[in-house]
């Protein structure tokens, strides 16, 4: 009798106590996890993040929460307002509540990285850019934050950097390339310009606060550095990230540094650029046409400020003739989504990293 008292004492302790590997987490981090990500598919006591699956989640322009193989980061950080207040359903308090490993900038320009520093001094993330990058955001945090440049200062177009799990389980490219532009040299004939306007009914249906128009003006002038291009590989799957598309015809050393890549599954390319002004997407073709996706999942599509933020649907069908011009044999399927229906919405961007379509 004293021995079976012993064994189920045994039992009922090992029930309590939680192994090292699986501490329990904060309710505030599981719940934005869960808010994030989708509730099944985040651990409801630690908080982690499925490994079998690569998820992201919007959050503007091209800002996203992501997991992959479990690692929680971001790509980009920005929540845009300043034009508007409440359309993006949600703040960089409760981003820096997923607890993020890393920060990866694309560039420093307001629309990608006005938040990086608020949110890498509440989370403790690790931001990763270029040395210009880390030089502004410590600047604007006013302390020195945990930054690591993975490509040297002044790194021109076409710089390539691999990294062997930089996270375990993931690997890791980055590309310098070149951000948008408008020259007369960029005209082409063959397109129209479309250059995006500005839905004002946003705006007035999302008056800003003063708090986040100041916001906007103080970070129009933020540095831009470098403009990084990231490829992440778990296992078979890969996915690119690109937060602008510039002239990459005038800087082959780019399109042979994204050719040399490794296939490219999905790639998260921004739709806007300034050479809209007068050849429409053609930019973007270029990268399609260098990194040959299987799926392209537009991105920098929404209606993030002032003058230049057409959103998703203004956009869509300039869009869809870029894809058009690709050649059938290299043509990607097109993800397309719509703010700010599917800010905060994992579900179009919940990858199976097994799944036979990938390469």
């Amino acid at each position: 009798m004293r021995f079976l008292v012993k064994i189920l004492v045994l039992v009922m302790v090992a029930t309590l106590v939680t192994p090292a590997s699986a501490q329990r987490a904060s309710k505030e981090m599981v719940a934005t996890r869960q808010r994030f990500f989708g509730r099944a598919n985040v651990d409801p006591i630690t908080g982690a993040v499925r490994r079998d699956k690569v998820i992201l989640s919007w959050f503007s322009v091209a800002s996203y929460a992501a997991s992959f193989n479990g690692h929680v980061v971001l790509l980009d950080g920005w929540v845009a307002r300043g034009s508007h207040s409440g359309y993006v359903p949600t703040s960089p308090e409760e981003v820096a509540k997923l607890e993020p490993e890393y920060i990866f900038i694309g560039h420093g320009d307001f629309d990608h990285a006005a938040d990086v520093a608020e949110i890498a001094k509440l989370s403790g993330a690790t931001v990763v850019g270029s040395p210009e990058h880390c030089d502004s955001v410590n600047e604007q945090a006013g302390e020195e934050l945990s930054c690591k440049a993975i490509v040297m200062a002044g790194a021109p177009p076409g710089f390539l950097r691999h990294f062997r799990n930089f996270m375990p389980g993931v690997d890791m490219t980055a590309v310098v390339h070149v951000h948008s532009s408008v020259e007369p040299s960029e005209f082409d004939p063959e397109y129209l310009p479309c250059p995006p306007i500005w839905n004002a009914l946003d705006t007035a249906e999302n008056p800003p606060t003063p708090d986040d128009f100041q916001h906007l003006i103080t970070h129009l002038p933020d540095a831009r550095g470098a403009n990084i291009l990231y490829q992440f590989r778990v296992g078979d799957f890969s996915l690119a990230h690109h937060d602008t598309v510039g002239k990459i015809d005038e800087t082959p050393m780019v399109i042979d540094a994204l050719e040399s890549l490794p296939p490219t599954d999905i790639d998260f390319g921004a739709v806007l650029a300034f050479g809209q002004a007068t050849n429409c997407l053609r930019s973007l073709g270029l990268y399609l046409r260098a990194l040959k996706p299987t799926v392209y999942a537009a991105t920098h599509h929404d209606n993030f400020t002032y003058f230049i933020g057409g959103n998703a649907r203004d956009l869509e069908p300039y869009v869809r003739d870029e894809i058009a011009r690709v050649p059938k044999k290299i043509r990607p399927d097109l993800l397309y989504t719509y703010d700010p229906d599917d800010y905060l919405n994992p579900k179009p961007f919940t990858f199976n990293v097994k799944d036979a379509r990938w390469r």
